[in-house]
């Protein structure tokens, strides 16, 4: 009776000493940290990456093994590399030829005089059509690269010119680039025309040419993940 119990006491003195030892194991892995670097400030479309966009940050061992897979272990990887699209502060920096163009092949997407080669940032079936347009078409000049965009056609009626037609041709159109252009108004007064260059496949090309040349269009801003919606043409006998 007696051995039985000495070792029922032995038996929970060793699963006890072993539960004390995992649980002294896990917290002190809690404690063990390492480096990881992540982007110190946002980067624009097509930016370059430079070591000041980087920097340090000490995170728990097991954190790091669980996000920060792929991670780089030197921002030398990374400097001179070229953003394929904005790329948020505080994100981990990783080797992603989906994010950045790497340094060893920047020299692929410049020109001579070391300024970016836009072309070389367009896919071979897309094109690069660019549209002129005051404030108040293209979202109060708040449109930057990357961002989505239907495009709504106006024109006047053939036929009946008193009739005036409005409908969206084109949705979903990726913002390529941006440029800011001050004008005089007819009233002597300074203005911004907004210079946006949209990336579309040869048949939308036309069609916003077309639209262009024989009427005016505007451009609403569309969510990244926004969905095609089914819209009604209008005019002014509605």
């Amino acid at each position: 009776m007696i051995g039985k119990i000495s070792w029922r006491i032995v038996i929970i003195l060793a699963s006890a000493a072993m539960i004390a030892f995992f649980t002294y194991s896990y917290l002190n892995s809690l404690q063990d940290t390492t480096t990881v670097y992540v982007y110190a400030e946002d980067i624009p479309v097509r930016g370059e990456i430079t070591a000041d966009h980087i920097e340090e940050v000490e995170v728990q061992m097991q954190a790091a093994e669980a996000l920060a897979t792929g991670s780089i272990s030197s921002p030398d990887e990374v400097t001179g590399a070229i953003a394929l699209h904005e790329i948020d502060q505080g994100t981990i920096v990783r080797l992603d030829e989906r994010a950045m163009v790497f340094p060893e092949e920047r020299q692929m997407y410049l020109q001579a005089s070391g300024g970016l080669d836009l072309s070389a940032f367009v896919p071979m079936d897309m094109r690069l059509v660019t549209v002129a347009l005051p404030p108040e078409a293209v979202v109060d000049n708040s449109l930057k690269p990357n961002d989505w965009v239907d495009i709504i056609y106006t024109w006047t009626d053939p036929v009946d010119t008193s009739i005036v037609h409005t409908e969206t041709i084109l949705q979903q159109i990726e913002v390529f680039n941006v440029e800011r252009l001050s004008i005089e108004s007819d009233m002597g007064k300074e203005g911004i025309s907004q210079h946006v260059t949209l990336l579309v496949n040869p048949q939308q090309a036309v069609e916003l040419t077309h639209a262009k040349r024989y009427g005016t269009i505007d451009l609403t801003l569309n969510p990244w993940n926004g969905e095609q919606e089914e819209t009604n043409r209008v005019n002014n006998n509605r």
